[in-house]
């Protein structure tokens, strides 16, 4: 079909705006390079979501090994010890958290590519920090999996790793919700 209205000249313009408009699914023109970033960050959110789920998973085997060994009742120490108590809770929160963390990744919006989005902000140049954004955020996340790795590790030193992912998700939502400066 492209071949004959090449061949006769006939509206060859209106060929390739409608090549175009089929290249627009759900408002996202594929060759653009604003629908590649946008494309990217579903990616990178993706993958920390699935770094995530790796970390929590591991916490999870983690804490139930724990858990065996400290929180068992036996005929020696029928009740366990306050600060087992204490510690088992705090690594479950941990989870608790953890899961809540990918839970918001995951659903977080995607940059509309619509004329209203683009009257409040500047696509050329909110795109690539969103972009930083999503890459500071899966380098934290990929050292919180790799702390939930490692058998050495504490739970205070996990803390401190998810509050870390929760700065970095934060920072990428000012990005996101505008509030953010041009530098």
């Amino acid at each position: 079909m492209s071949e004959y209205l090449l061949q006769t000249g006939k509206q060859v313009g209106g060929f390739r705006t409608f090549l175009e408009q089929l290249s627009m699914g759900f408002g996202y023109n594929a060759y653009g390079k604003e629908a590649s970033i946008r494309s990217d960050d579903q990616i990178l959110r993706n993958r920390a979501c699935q770094l995530l789920n790796e970390g929590k998973q591991a916490l999870q085997q983690r804490a139930q090994e724990w858990k065996r060994q400290h929180l068992t009742c036996t005929r020696e120490h029928p009740v366990p010890s306050p600060t087992d108590i204490a510690a088992g809770k705090e690594m479950d929160a941990t989870i608790q958290k953890l899961a809540a963390l990918e839970t918001q990744i995951h659903n977080a919006g995607v940059p509309q590519d619509n004329p209203t989005w683009d009257r409040h902000r500047d696509s050329q140049l909110f795109l690539p920090q969103l972009l930083e954004a999503d890459g500071e955020l899966l380098q934290s996340v990929s050292r919180l999996r790799d702390l939930s790795s490692l058998s050495s590790t504490t739970v205070s030193a996990f803390v401190d790793s998810i509050h870390e992912v929760e700065s970095a998700w934060k920072h990428r939502q000012s990005v996101f919700s505008g509030f953010f400066s041009i530098s």
